[in-house]
Formats: structure tokens, C-alpha cells, sequence
């Protein structure tokens, strides 16, 4: 998330996914469920692709998906190719969306995403989900949600979910060390005391889920180099990350990719699907770091 990352990019990229993926989407029959409510607001909605219809016992993966877009624009009905891969692998897909700038600012999509994700435990047996077997994955400015939800405790405890309860993140082209207010993105995250509370990497202490970090190697708006820092410096911290850039990919084609038509030019499917593993299988949790609180009462969220 540099200078180059400007809305001249990024919005006609949504129509380049919108044309490749609705053409190439995953044609495996499922149980898909459109606009559910998670929250009061319009866009606290969530669509769901399941494998299969959930059956008493269940304790099926789930992914909870966040859109890119800036923070500004963006929406899940884009994604469906996304979430009928994921169905493909076994999983239940949740895309979310939540509220944008300029009707919010940070961190109140960051909240959204902590909320959808409360609200997935309370309905997981509805929907044959494992309450601790959820997965976060995001594109963009949506792995920087998914990436502080798993790192900064205090959206997850003011939702009430509890941190073991979230197995994995996947992060997709995300910015994940770069100090949002010197981009061109600072309205978005304007006013902040602390500018360091929006980055995922300065909370790399509170060491927690596995990490599954993906950039194309072409990537000029968010650059691969942050991908690389922020798994050597969670590694350092004694977290698991695994970093993976593929050679000649762009920012979009990490989405483009999971449509079936596009999978055979980056791995991304085959990645996403192995970090995960078995749909029913278990996957050991190292938690929350107790040497951590220093980090989390160090960076104070100035705006609620």
C-alpha cells in the first residue's frame, strides 16, 4: 500500500474480476444461502456456500472472506467465485461485507469484521460449523482486517469471540506493514493518535493463528516485499507463517485465480486448500502469548 495504490487502479480491476470469474466459477452443486443479516447496518450481510445442507453434528471449516477495495468500495456479490471455490474445497464460505469510507472510518470495518465473525459462533450449528474451526481470509484492504482481527485481541473481545476460536489466516495481496495515514488512503484512517494501531505488523508479538500470506510477485500497488516482512517478523516473534509469491501474478489475479477457468495460472486454489487441510480434521491452536500484553496496552484504539 504505497503512493502507486490509487483508486485509478483499483476500480477497474472490479470489472476485470467481475468478466473472469463470472465465467469461470466453480460448477459444484451446494447449499448457497444470500443476504443474511449479522448486524443492524445494510452492509453487515453475509452470503454462505455450503458444501453440503448442515446436518445435526456438524463440525464443518469455515472461511469468513473480506472483500478488497481500498476500504472504500468493494462488495461480496463480486466474490461468489471465492466462495464456490471454497465450498469446492470442502468448507463453508462466509463473504462478508462491512461499511466503507466514507460513511465510516478506521477502525470501524475492523469491528465489522469482528462482529461477523461473533455471529457465525452463535449460528455455527444452523450452518454445520466447528465454533473453534474458523479460517480468515482477505484480499487487500480485507486481509488487513482479517490480519488485525487475528492479532489485536481487543476486536475479538469486544465482540466476544475468544481468540483460539479463529485456526488460520489467509492474507491475499495484503498491506500489511506500511503506515496507512503516509498513503493516499489517510481520510480513511485520518485522526488517528497512534497511526501504529492500524498496522497488523505491530502487533506481531501477540503471536496467535498460523498464517498463510500470498502476493503476486507483480503486485504495484501493494508490493510483495510486505507480505515478506510481515511473515519473517511473526516467524521471529515465534508465530507460523508461511510466505508465498508467485512469480509474474498482479493484485488481482490472487482473486481471478480461484475462478476454475483461471486456476491454472497461479496455485492459489491448491495453496489455500492444503494450508487448511482436512474439513473435519483438527489442527493444533498455540494461542495468545502471555508475554504480549506490554504490545497490547502500548497501542490504545483512539477511536471506537
Amino acid at each position: 500500500m504505497n503512493a502507486r495504490w490509487t483508486l485509478r487502479r483499483i476500480i477497474p480491476a472490479f470489472f476485470v474480476v467481475m468478466a473472469v470469474t463470472t465465467l469461470g466459477v466453480a460448477a459444484r452443486a451446494g447449499d448457497a444461502r444470500f443476504t443474511i443479516p449479522y448486524g443492524p447496518d445494510l452492509r453487515h450481510r453475509v452470503d454462505i456456500f455450503m458444501p453440503d445442507p448442515p446436518k445435526p453434528g456438524m463440525r464443518r471449516a469455515a472461511v469468513v472472506y473480506f472483500h478488497g477495495g481500498g476500504w472504500t468500495i468493494g462488495s461480496r456479490v463480486l466474490n461468489h467465485h471465492i466462495g464456490r471455490a471454497i465450498m469446492e474445497m470442502g468448507y463453508v464460505a462466509v463473504l462478508a461485507d462491512y461499511r466503507l469510507y466514507p460513511f465510516v472510518r478506521f477502525p470501524a470495518f475492523v469491528h465489522d469484521g469482528a462482529r461477523a465473525v461473533a455471529w457465525l459462533r452463535r449460528n455455527s450449528e444452523k450452518y454445520g460449523v466447528g465454533r473453534d474451526r474458523i479460517y480468515l481470509m482477505g484480499h487487500s484492504a480485507g486481509a488487513h482486517i482479517a490480519m488485525l482481527l487475528a492479532l489485536d485481541p481487543r476486536y475479538f473481545n469486544r465482540a466476544g469471540v475468544p481468540m483460539h476460536a479463529v485456526r488460520g489466516v489467509i492474507g491475499l495481496s495484503g498491506p500489511y506493514t506500511a503506515t496507512p495515514t503516509r498513503t493516499l488512503f489517510r481520510p480513511v484512517f485520518g485522526g488517528l493518535a497512534n497511526p501504529q494501531v492500524a498496522r497488523p505488523v505491530a502487533f506481531v508479538r501477540n503471536v496467535g493463528p498460523r498464517l498463510l500470506l500470498l502476493h503476486g510477485g507483480a503486485d504495484l500497488s501493494v508490493p510483495p516485499k510486505q507480505a515478506r516482512e510481515m511473515g519473517r517478523r511473526y516467524r521471529d516473534a515465534g508465530g507460523e507463517a508461511k510466505v508465498r509469491v508467485y512469480p509474474g501474478a498482479n493484485h488481482m489475479q490472487l482473486v481471478t485465480s480461484f475462478a476454475q477457468s483461471e486456476r491454472w495460472r497461479h496455485p492459489v486454489f491448491k495453496d489455500v486448500k492444503s494450508f487448511i487441510g482436512p474439513p473435519s480434521g483438527r489442527r493444533r491452536f498455540e494461542g495468545i502469548q502471555r508475554g504480549s500484553r506490554r504490545t497490547i496496552r502500548s497501542l490504545e484504539l483512539d477511536r471506537q
